[in-house]
């Protein structure tokens, strides 16, 4: 494929020689006078085109929406003399030389959300979006106003990655997913997906407009980042674990014979450990009181070994085990997602050995999950979810199939320096990749509260304070203007932090 894309950001006459080519591609020419003096005076009023996204896409050819496109780059001094200007860094902070990120919560600026693979147009096909029609969204974007210092709309894009289940933040790879790709520009300009996306980001940027991408603190369950970085997870060996469960049931049974009929005891013990295995029977189907008293004998046990099967020292041994399998399965080394060849098999070859890592859980959980059963299909564990009082908050919990990076030792309240040294290397190189301006930070709503603000650790799974700290001043370092927005609910008025 032609490379004309190949580093980022896109500048100087790499990318004047793209734009030409997409010019031609999208046969600008074909405009008609009348049509051209339309979109030219509205823009010229406006600043923009002031349609909704499906008005662009049910009026405009391709043909107009570039011909718009380069009307409003003309208004931005981007483009003069029928040519992109020769300009280094397309983003429009780096243009106007801003030194700090206050340009993000300016008075009057406005971010709007995008999934590129949701602008498509749904009346005329099911598909995803387009480049074309990507492009079409700039046209109705408002520019700011800059006698008050405000910067056109912020595109804040949703993660582009290939999905699990078909959302948007279960990521199975940092690839960009295939759907996305146009095959238009595959065909004329040979950019794949990953290309194209990064174009469509410049285009942006040279309307105007910074961009910024929503980073996620956690990733797929067995994502690519998981099977060739483990160690960036924590890991149950749920084969291992039952064993430890059912040793522990051998005592609770024992106890339980001195207060019920021994043969009952016995017939309730094998229904518990069908349960356990994964059945899709319930304690409704033997004798629920027996049953519900053993639950609540294991329930101690159950905590105390998921805590001690996800301490330091038991991931090592489990992590020998999982390097072990992803070797074999996948028929070489893996140092990094690329590696990963065959990433169903891999999977596969864990989940047959019960090697699982450690899931999210509830907004409001701490610690660890809690391990309880495998899933009546016998396909996939089920776990419970406890806050810092340990209250049962498994109600809440709708993230069990998401990986939560290993960011704290909980059993010492020490961060894990490799997992952190690892996540800012990860931000900082799809900051630099796609030359984005800032990042949304998904998932971080219970990260600050009083107990851990008072303890000085970090109870939640979630990507603690001081690593999100960090790794904002370290994407300042580079370009000061960048901007981090958290997501975050303001728990127990610790509006500061």
């Amino acid at each position: 494929m032609l490379n004309l894309l190949s580093k980022s950001p896109f500048s100087g006459s790499k990318l004047q020689e793209v734009f030409a080519k997409l010019k031609d591609i999208y046969c600008i020419n074909d405009v008609t006078e009348e049509r051209k003096q339309y979109l030219t005076d509205t823009i010229q009023k406006y600043g923009y085109l002031p349609y909704p996204h499906y008005k662009v896409l049910d009026e405009l050819t391709p043909s107009e929406i570039i011909f718009a496109y380069v009307e409003i780059l003309k208004l931005e001094g981007t483009y003069e003399n029928f040519k992109l200007k020769d300009i280094q860094n397309p983003s429009p902070l780096a243009r106007k030389k801003v030194k700090n990120s206050n340009w993000f919560k300016r008075e009057g600026h406005n971010i709007k959300l995008i999934s590129l693979s949701a602008l498509g147009d749904g009346v005329k096909s099911s598909n995803t979006g387009n480049f074309i029609e990507w492009v079409a969204q700039i046209l109705t974007l408002p520019r700011g106003n800059s006698n008050y210092g405000v910067l056109g709309d912020t595109i804040y894009l949703l993660p582009f990655h290939p999905r699990e289940f078909g959302c948007a933040y279960l990521p199975m790879s940092s690839d960009i997913s295939p759907k996305l790709e146009d095959m238009k520009l595959s065909k004329f300009l040979g950019f794949d997906a990953k290309a194209q996306v990064k174009l469509f980001i410049t285009l942006a940027q040279l309307a105007g407009h910074p961009v910024i991408y929503d980073i996620l603190p956690q990733t797929g369950r067995f994502s690519k980042v998981v099977l060739s970085k483990p160690y960036v997870a924590r890991w149950f060996d749920i084969k291992e674990l039952t064993e430890d469960y059912k040793r522990e049931l051998d005592k609770a049974i024992i106890a339980l014979k001195g207060k019920y009929n021994a043969n009952e005891v016995d017939e309730a013990k094998k229904l518990y450990l069908e349960i356990l295995s994964g059945s899709r029977k319930t304690f409704k189907n033997g004798n629920e009181e027996i049953l519900n008293a053993i639950d609540k004998l294991m329930e101690a046990p159950k905590k105390a070994l998921s805590n001690q099967i996800t301490n330091r020292f038991r991931q090592d041994d489990i992590l020998k085990k999982v390097y072990e399998v992803i070797e074999k399965a996948n028929g070489k080394k893996a140092a990094k997602e690329e590696d990963i060849q065959n990433q169903s098999e891999v999977v596969k070859a864990l989940i047959k050995e019960g090697l699982w890592p450690s899931p999210g859980g509830a907004w409001c959980s701490s610690g660890v999950p809690v391990f309880d059963k495998m899933h009546s299909s016998k396909e996939y564990p089920l776990f419970k979810h406890f806050n810092h009082k340990d209250e049962d908050v498994t109600h809440f919990a709708n993230l069990d199939c998401q990986t939560p990076y290993y960011f704290v030792y909980f059993e010492n309240s020490k961060y894990n320096k490799k997992v952190c040294d690892f996540f800012f290397e990860y931000t900082r190189t799809i900051a630099d990749e796609y030359n984005f301006d800032g990042f949304r930070v998904d998932h971080i709503d219970h990260i600050v509260d009083d107990f851990s603000e008072k303890g000085k650790f970090p109870i939640s799974y979630r990507a603690p304070r001081e690593v999100l700290s960090k790794m904002n001043s370290l994407l300042k370092r580079k370009n000061p203007y960048f901007a981090c927005l958290a997501e975050y609910m303001l728990w127990d008025d610790f509006y500061r932090e």
